[in-house]
């Protein structure tokens, strides 16, 4: 847990563009760059999926998919600012760690 809230851990995010036409390696994106992530609706909180690994990521969604590669801290962050109440890390299905927002 506290790789991920404190580490470097970083995690995967099923993204909507395709990337690997413009970078054919692992590169940084460009500042400003935007990218949409999935929101699910659950138990009436705001949650993002995200999942540690590509064997992860392609059996929740049964299929090879597009992803990004996100610091973990980062997307913390994220959620923080856009109201995401709840991070799921999926490790290997059944297995996942569910992070959620703190309510003051």
């Amino acid at each position: 847990m506290e790789e991920i809230t404190d580490g470097n851990a970083y995690l995967l995010l099923e993204a909507d563009k395709d990337y690997g036409s413009k970078f054919n390696t692992w590169t940084p994106t460009e500042k400003g760059q935007k990218n949409h992530f999935g929101i699910y609706f659950v138990s009436g909180l705001k949650a993002i999926a995200a999942f540690t690994g590509e064997d992860a990521l392609f059996t929740w969604k049964k299929k090879v998919t597009k992803y990004i590669s996100l610091p973990a801290k980062a997307l913390i962050e994220i959620c923080k600012t856009k109201g995401i109440d709840r991070i799921v890390d999926v490790r290997s299905l059944p297995a996942m760690i569910v992070l959620e927002r703190q309510k003051s």
